[in-house]
């Protein structure tokens, strides 16, 4: 509909210069009315029918979702199809080699090409599961920064003797990786 509002039927040279040109644009080409305000654009005069402007300025701003989501009320209808975005960052993730890279895949077995995307699926859901732990417990990040600050964690065993204990040291970290490791319990999980 909107190639109808900007189609050219003629041009013309006007007589006052030799550079621009006169464009003078038919909406509705069966009536083929011509009267509007000029606009003025590059030089050129566009001549726009305002009746079928108006009828197409009417259709602008609907959408219409069809889903077979028969328990979900509009709302929720309304409000999956505004989260489509978080579809979208998940594949941009799974693409990120920083992150859950799926690429390279050295595979070229159907079976092993599941199993690797499949893979890679499954890591991403579980970086999910660890940002929502940590936005739980108020400490906002995203996946890059929360496996860079993880990264910092790292446990030295120190062995004094073959036959003596073993002691177990958590390295220098920082406050915020200190944080993130008590929240999800990592703490717990060097031995004594």
């Amino acid at each position: 509909m909107l190639w109808k509002l900007f189609r050219t039927i003629s041009t013309q040279k006007p007589p006052y210069s030799s550079s621009s040109r006169q464009v003078i644009v038919n909406v509705n080409p069966s009536t083929a009315q011509l009267i509007s305000v000029p606009h003025v654009l590059l030089g050129a005069t566009v001549t726009v029918n305002r009746t079928e402007e108006a009828s197409h300025l009417n259709t602008l701003g609907k959408t219409i979702l069809f889903t077979s989501q028969d328990a979900w009320s509009p709302e929720m209808v309304i409000q999956a199809f505004r989260n489509k975005y978080l579809v979208e960052e998940a594949f941009k993730d799974l693409k990120d080699p920083l992150l859950v890279a799926i690429r390279p895949m050295f595979h070229w077995t159907d079976a092993c090409i599941r199993a690797h995307v499949f893979t890679c699926v499954l890591g991403l859901l579980l970086l999910s599961l660890l940002r929502k732990e940590l936005i739980d417990h108020g400490i906002i990040a995203s996946f890059r920064h929360i496996l860079e600050t993880l990264a910092e964690l790292s446990l030295t065993a120190i062995f004094t003797s073959s036959t003596g204990p073993e002691l177990y040291r958590l390295n220098k970290i920082s406050p915020e990786a200190s944080a993130m490791a008590r929240h999800l319990g990592l703490l717990k999980m060097v031995p004594k």
